[in-house]
Formats: C-alpha cells, sequence, structure tokens
C-alpha cells in the first residue's frame, strides 16, 4: 500500500477539522481519530504465476508469513517462513517443483492471525499471433484480466503496447479477447498474460506466455525465440525440393515460453542455416514459413553505412559494435520494394576495421533473421 501524498494528508486534516468543529458525530470521531486509537492491520494479500515456484504478496510490514503449498493429493510441495519487508512485501520459493492448477496454498501471518486458503484454478492461455486473439480456460463465470504487452520493442522499430482487457468465462470455461479492436498486432515476442482473482483481489493468479516468434542465424545451427510455455515446437527446413534439417524445442515455463534448440541433420549432426534456405514452422501460425534472405551485408568505413537486403519491405536494424563494445551504435528502417537498404550511422559512431555489425532482418509477424560479420 502506497503512503498518501503530501496533498493527500492535508486534505485529511482538513475533512478532520471541518468535522470537528461542526460537532457531527463526535462519539464516530473519538473512536477513528483519537490519537493511539488502534489500526487494522494491512490486508494480506497473495500472487501466485503457475508454472513458476515462488509465491508471494503483502502484508504487515515487520512481520512473519508462513506459506505451505501441497499438491492435488496433499503432498508437501513448499513449506516456508518469510518475514515481510520495511512496506510489507514478502516471497518464498521452492525448487522442488511449479505451481500447478490444483494445488493448495495456505498462508498465515503470525502475528495477526490472518490467513489465505485457495486452491489454484485451472487457467491456460494462448496467443494467436495470426488472428491477434489471447484465449484460455478459466473457472466459469471469473473475470479474467488478460494483459498484452511489448514494451521495449521500439526500440528496434517494432510496435510498442501495453493493454489490459477485462473479459468474462463462459458456461463453458473458457475466455478470449480480440486484440484487433484495440489496433494491436501481436508479434512474435511478445507476452500475454491471464490473471484470476479472488478474495475481492486480495488473491491473485497469473499464467503467462509468449506470443510465438523465432530467430535464426544465418551460418548457426542455434536457434532461438518464444512459444507457448510446456508446449512443443516442431521446425523443418527445406532448400529446393529436399528436406534438409529439423529442430525442434519445449517452451519454458519459468519465462513464460522462451525456446532455445539446434537444427540437425539427416545424421543428427549439427546445420547452419543458409541463404535460400525455407523455415517451416506451422505451430508459430499460418504465417509461420519464410525464406531466409541473402543479406549480403556490407559497411563503408569512409561514409558510415552498412548496406544489405532484407525482406521486401520489411524493417531492418542494424547494430555496430567496437571490439571494447565501448562504441556502438543502432538504427532501424524499412527496407525498399526489393528488400534493399542502406543504413546511415555517422551520427553515432565512426565504423573502423574489427568492428563487428549485425544486421537483423524482420518478416511481417517480427520473426527475425539474422547475418552479422567483422569489417575489414
Amino acid at each position: 500500500m502506497s503512503k498518501p501524498s503530501s496533498m493527500g494528508r492535508a486534505r485529511a486534516r482538513n475533512w478532520v477539522r471541518r468535522l470537528t468543529a461542526g460537532a457531527v458525530a463526535s462519539g464516530l470521531l473519538l473512536t477513528v481519530w483519537a490519537p493511539g486509537a488502534a489500526a487494522a492491520p494491512r490486508p494480506l494479500s497473495v500472487d501466485v504465476n503457475i508454472g513458476d515456484s515462488c509465491v508471494s504478496g503483502e502484508a504487515k510490514k515487520n512481520a512473519f508469513v508462513k506459506v505451505v503449498v501441497r499438491d492435488a493429493a496433499g503432498n508437501i510441495k513448499l513449506r516456508e517462513v518469510a518475514d515481510t519487508g520495511p512496506y510489507g512485501e514478502w516471497g518464498v520459493c521452492g525448487y522442488a517443483d511449479t505451481i500447478r492448477t490444483g494445488d493448495k496454498v495456505k498462508v498465515v501471518v503470525f502475528e495477526t492471525g490472518q490467513s489465505r486458503k485457495f486452491t489454484v484454478p485451472k487457467l491456460t492461455i494462448d496467443a494467436n499471433r495470426v488472428s491477434e486473439i489471447v484465449s484460455g480456460k478459466a473457472p466459469a463465470g471469473s473475470v479474467i484480466m488478460v494483459a498484452v504487452s511489448s514494451v521495449g520493442a521500439s526500440y528496434v522499430g517494432l510496435p510498442e503496447y501495453d493493454v489490459t482487457e477485462s473479459v468474462v468465462a463462459g458456461a463453458g470455461g473458457t475466455y478470449s479477447y480480440d486484440f484487433s479492436a484495440d489496433g494491436i498486432d501481436l508479434i512474435g515476442g511478445a507476452t500475454a498474460a491471464a490473471t484470476w482473482k479472488s478474495a475481492g483481489g486480495a488473491v491473485q493468479v497469473h499464467r503467462l506466455t509468449s506470443v510465438p516468434g523465432l530467430m535464426v542465424t544465418i551460418g548457426q545451427a542455434q536457434f532461438s525465440g518464444s512459444f507457448k510455455p510446456n508446449a512443443h515446437l516442431g521446425i523443418t527446413v527445406t532448400h529446393g525440393a529436399s528436406q534438409v534439417a529439423t529442430g525442434d524445442a519445449i517452451g519454458d515455463s519459468y519465462y513464460g515460453g522462451q525456446v532455445y534448440g539446434q537444427f540437425v541433420d539427416a545424421d543428427a549432426e549439427p546445420y547452419a542455416i543458409a541463404t535460400g534456405d525455407w523455415i517451416n514452422a506451422p505451430a508459430l501460425g499460418s504465417d509461420g514459413t519464410f525464406q531466409v534472405p541473402q543479406i549480403d551485408g556490407s559497411a563503408n568505413l569512409s561514409t558510415e553505412r552498412v548496406s544489405g537486403t532484407c525482406f521486401a519491405s520489411g524493417l531492418y536494424v542494424v547494430a555496430v559494435a567496437g571490439p571494447d563494445y565501448y562504441e556502438f551504435g543502432l538504427t532501424f528502417g524499412t527496407a525498399a520494394a526489393n528488400g534493399t537498404f542502406t543504413a546511415d550511422l555517422s551520427d553515432q559512431l565512426n565504423i573502423r576495421k574489427n568492428f563487428t555489425v549485425q544486421i537483423g532482418c524482420y518478416t511481417a509477424n517480427a520473426d527475425l533473421v539474422l547475418e552479422s560479420f567483422v569489417t575489414h
């Protein structure tokens, strides 16, 4: 709970003086405003993230909070005691298992006897980057807060938003919200969250996910990206009429669906992505297929300009760093209809030999192809 502002305190004092002067409900005023009157303890709040192993919240400051989490069968998954901080914040984490649907959570404040007991409800979430719809399952009739965020994306030229909407789960225990109604494009790498509340908002259960997105690098076998937690992302790589590699990854639950993997060929050997390869990842969405462009990046050390070829009329981003990374420049723009671009970094740094240049080419839904080289 935040402290009242100086203006808020002044207004409170003015109200007390006005009521006292008018002798209105003097008995009540003595009870509420008399010096030394006991104040109610801060309400106990509890927050959990399904897929995480931590429980947190707020309570009376400088107090002790006992937290017990049991699975549906009654087995203890977490039992810890935490002391609250100067503002009443507290948190504990387990290491044996994560919070799941059906877990039973009990939190007690020793000093006040306040307690919260609840069962983690079924709460799922999925973000569709083609339809812009976030949907999932939740207790029928419950109000679900659905949020999407791409905070920081404008740093590389992508759309930035941070919006929360309220929906009611239907009788069948499902919910959905179409963020295109807010003019939002769910781009790969953005986050989405669903929140279920109970006890007047004192208990909050969250479920996080990532909008599906993929990043590959020319000349490397490793790939990374974002996907639905605990879900399988399967990728095939073709060149011409032949399949040359596959890639597999599972979205992690702790970070809301981050994926990391490696492309391998038919002999289970690492396969380095090459210009002209087709990346086929239908689980990303109906637009999850793209061809790796022939970027052919180059840097002109006389003009501080970097040139290359990305997707036709697509977003590109260029980052340049000196050998010690103390010198750094970044810019972005839109490639021409044939994919070519030239980025001017003359106002940011002086590009010299042995500088690292990285070019990123974005698809329409923010899948990313990277190429890196060192200047000569």
